[in-house]
């Protein structure tokens, strides 16, 4: 019988992925279905959909105008930068789609194009953007008192205790939403400090190393992530279903499939209209790890526990932004001058 992930038969006749795999030493040819399909899920799926967008993109783009494709020159790159610039995407669009054309030449053995001139004209863009006026939009970190606000507004029902679940846990662990989606129940173990929440892999940890999130007790019962988690997995044993710890729940309370990415963004916007936020469609599933990191970068931590904490690698520039915001008002040298 044959097994299939992805467009990858594990048994019988290879089918190629949707998309290029990463580009092994060896022919294809030589590789088994397992290797295929390991191999192919060896990059996150998010970004396998994004770069397989951009790549597509790109295409169409040389097609259009007669460019080489593989291997692109200098100029290729850099005009088709200035045609992303044209069709007004994102700054970070373009960079990410420039890093796929790179990815996509290291991984095909050809010699990647020269950045310089693409590089100078997305700069010479970005500094038009702030020229007008531009700023980058990051979603609004969900603060302590928001989050309180959040919890008080779910309702007492199966999918309100899910979304508490969400919502704090979340929080506490500065999660990212594919960290959350991906949390089964053997992932959760109580101790006497409080919470270790297993953490299979993440972003900056492609070699599925594996790492403990460590969650002490709250002092708020609603928004403690030790007393939530307990309360949720009561529910899920109760209703005879363990395993993926975040789940779709019916009208009717009965549970069905694991939780997307996406559906976690829903979710905290619908709690921080719930709550009456201001601007609850700014909102997303970030709001939740940028909170729970500037609440620790207020409360004096330093930035290498916290960026060990959310799993960012110890010199993020991320980090360093939420403690520098939370500084900027600690360390005012302004304040008290009696003006």
């Amino acid at each position: 019988m044959q097994r299939q992930i992805d467009g990858v038969v594990l048994r019988g006749e290879v089918v190629p992925a949707e998309g290029d795999l990463p580009a092994p030493d060896v022919p294809r040819e030589y590789l088994t279905p397992e290797a295929v399909a390991l191999i192919y899920h060896g990059v996150a799926e998010n970004t396998r959909t994004a770069y397989r967008r951009a790549w597509g993109q790109f295409e169409s783009w040389c097609e259009q105008y007669s460019f080489t494709v593989l291997p692109c020159g200098e100029l290729t790159l850099a005009n088709y930068v200035a045609h992303l610039v044209v069709a007004d995407l994102a700054p970070a669009t373009i960079d990410q789609a420039i890093a796929c054309i790179l990815s996509r030449h290291e991984l095909a053995h050809q010699p990647k194009p020269n950045t310089k001139a693409a590089r100078y004209a997305l700069r010479g863009y970005k500094r038009r953007l702030l020229d007008d006026g531009w700023r980058q939009r990051k979603a609004p970190p969900i603060l302590t008192e928001q989050l309180h606000a959040m919890v008080a507004a779910l309702p007492r029902t199966v999918a309100g205790m899910r979304d508490q679940f969400l919502l704090v846990v979340g929080w506490w662990m500065m999660a990212r939403r594919s960290e959350l989606v991906a949390l089964n129940d053997v992932d959760l173990r109580f101790v006497k400090e409080g919470l270790e929440v297993y953490v299979a892999s993440s972003k900056t940890d492609q070699e599925a190393r594996g790492m403990v999130c460590p969650l002490p007790y709250g002092q708020w019962a609603d928004a403690c992530p030790v007393r939530v988690t307990q309360q949720w997995l009561d529910v899920l044993t109760s209703r005879g279903t363990r395993a993926a710890v975040l789940r779709g729940v019916d009208r009717n309370g009965h549970f069905r499939d694991r939780l997307t990415a996406q559906s976690i963004d829903l979710r905290v916007k619908a709690a921080a209209k719930a709550a009456g936020l201001d601007n609850p469609g700014s909102y997303s599933a970030h709001s939740l790890r940028a909170g729970g990191a500037s609440a620790a970068a207020a409360a004096g931590r330093s930035m290498l526990a916290i960026a060990r904490h959310g799993r960012w690698v110890e010199t993020s520039p991320v980090v360093h932004g939420y403690v520098r915001a939370a500084d900027m008002w600690r360390d005012n040298p302004m304040r008290g001058l009696g003006v």
